[in-house]
């Protein structure tokens, strides 16, 4: 199993126990540790039916490990599962495959990619755009904003 950094890998799990209420009766994490030992916590979701799901983005190239956990213990499906996936580089799609997530940088007055590379956020606000266009219009509008260097869509 291979992920590119920055990119959603998914695991998928199968439940051995059942449920009437799995959401509020139960809760699944995983804890991701990678390359160089640092490690992420993530919680996992329903997804109907029997299947779980894990989803999450590798930071660091190399060889990452997992552990799932379950408050449910006796649930052999999601507790205790474990495995490794290895990480690749970015494949450079879009900006966000090329430099990583958005965060505040440290001098708190602007954005930045993780990789230090500056963020310039510009964006219009959709308001129901992608609920009130036919999905031929919705298309149109995004291909526009894309071809005006546009970073971000906003929506309520």
């Amino acid at each position: 199993m291979q992920a590119a950094q920055w990119h959603c890998l998914e695991l998928t799990l199968t439940s051995t126990s059942a449920y009437a209420n799995p959401v509020q009766e139960t809760e699944l994490w995983a804890e991701f540790t990678g390359p160089t030992g640092e490690t992420q916590k993530v919680r996992g979701f329903w997804d109907g039916g029997a299947v779980w799901r894990v989803r999450f983005a590798p930071s660091a190239v190399g060889e990452w490990r997992y552990e799932t956990s379950c408050s449910d213990t006796q649930n052999s499906g999601l507790h205790a599962q474990t495995g490794k996936f290895s990480c690749t580089p970015p494949t450079g799609e879009t900006r966000f495959a090329q430099h990583g997530p958005v965060r505040l940088a440290a001098n708190k007055r602007h954005l930045e990619h993780v990789d230090g590379t500056p963020f310039f956020w510009l964006a219009d606000t959709a308001w129901n755009g992608p609920l009130r266009s036919t999905p031929q219009e919705w298309n149109q509008y995004l291909h526009v904003r894309t071809r005006q260097h546009f970073s971000a869509v906003q929506w309520v």
